[in-house]
């Protein structure tokens, strides 16, 4: 499951980074290209231990990625030199009679976050796929890990398709202790990501929240999500230091966004960003946007 972007890390954003307003590589010093060698392979597995740490059963074997390249899959890293930074995971098939690919990880070292990689690992894959004449790309990511929702929404300007509670379940990551809850993404290739900061596209910070502060009531979700053209969901700006500070706080952030994504979507909503910031009225808390669909 990403953690850069996708399911996953405590980088700052399985596809997770420190958020940034650029997707081009910051350092000139790394290469991104596909994974070429055993040892290459193995050194990725090894870096999904470090990322979702050693009791991680859902590590991708070096002999699965080698294989996914020879059907179309992308199995690619970020490399200074011969040192892996990160990398970028995924598989091609059919879904509804139409070739797809679904990104299932991406990850950057700790100590190389916050440089740009995560964006540049997903316009390389980008460009594989394109160049094989896969025109989508789908991938789930974690709602409440503010970092990767800049970048696969606003950054990448990818679309949210769904909600699934508990999608992997158990995998052994302390990364996953409060739950492995996801939005669904799909990403149209053909389309250039967003220029800019997307955020500021978004409704105005008067749209009502809700889940105010990470708690959420059934009733008044109700009234807000039947009445209301625009709202906001609240996430914390880093879910891992609530987590680390009080684990039951963070399960409540996961039922209370639970609760509201899905009353949302019930009402008729999609998601259209995200935000934070004092710079965006939010007083240094982070929203998404969501705004009722034309046929909602």
């Amino acid at each position: 499951p990403n953690t850069m972007t996708h399911d996953g890390s405590r980088s700052a954003t399985p596809q997770e980074e420190t958020p940034n307003r650029e997707l081009e590589i910051r350092d000139r010093e790394v290469e991104i290209r596909d994974l070429r060698s055993r040892d290459e392979m193995e050194a990725c597995a090894r870096l999904q231990e470090r990322v979702w740490g050693e009791g991680f059963v859902d590590r991708v074997a070096p002999s699965i990625l080698k294989v996914a390249q020879e059907v179309g899959g992308v199995a690619a890293g970020a490399f200074r030199n011969e040192e892996l930074l990160g990398f970028v995971f995924g598989l091609t098939g059919i879904r509804d009679g139409t070739p797809t690919h679904w990104s299932h990880m991406l990850a950057v070292e700790l100590r190389a976050r916050g440089r740009g990689i995560g964006g540049s690992l997903k316009r390389f894959q980008r460009r594989r796929l394109l160049e094989s004449g896969i025109r989508e790309m789908r991938w789930t990511f974690d709602p409440l890990v503010a970092g990767n929702a800049h970048l696969n929404l606003n950054l990448l300007g990818a679309d949210v398709e769904d909600y699934i509670a508990e999608m992997y379940g158990r995998t052994g990551s302390p990364l996953h202790s409060f739950g492995t809850d996801r939005l669904l993404l799909v990403w149209d290739l053909t389309e250039e990501p967003p220029a800019g900061n997307a955020a500021s596209a978004g409704p105005p910070s008067t749209a009502p929240i809700l889940n105010p502060g990470g708690r959420a009531d059934e009733r008044r979700l109700a009234e807000l999500c039947s009445g209301e053209g625009r709202v906001r969901i609240e996430i914390p700006g880093d879910i891992f230091q609530v987590h680390d500070d009080d684990p039951k706080e963070a399960l409540a952030w996961r039922e209370a966004t639970r609760m509201a994504f899905l009353s949302a979507f019930d009402g008729g909503f999609q998601v259209t960003g995200v935000t934070s910031g004092p710079e965006a009225g939010n007083e240094g808390r982070t929203f998404y946007l969501l705004e009722r669909r034309a046929d909602g």
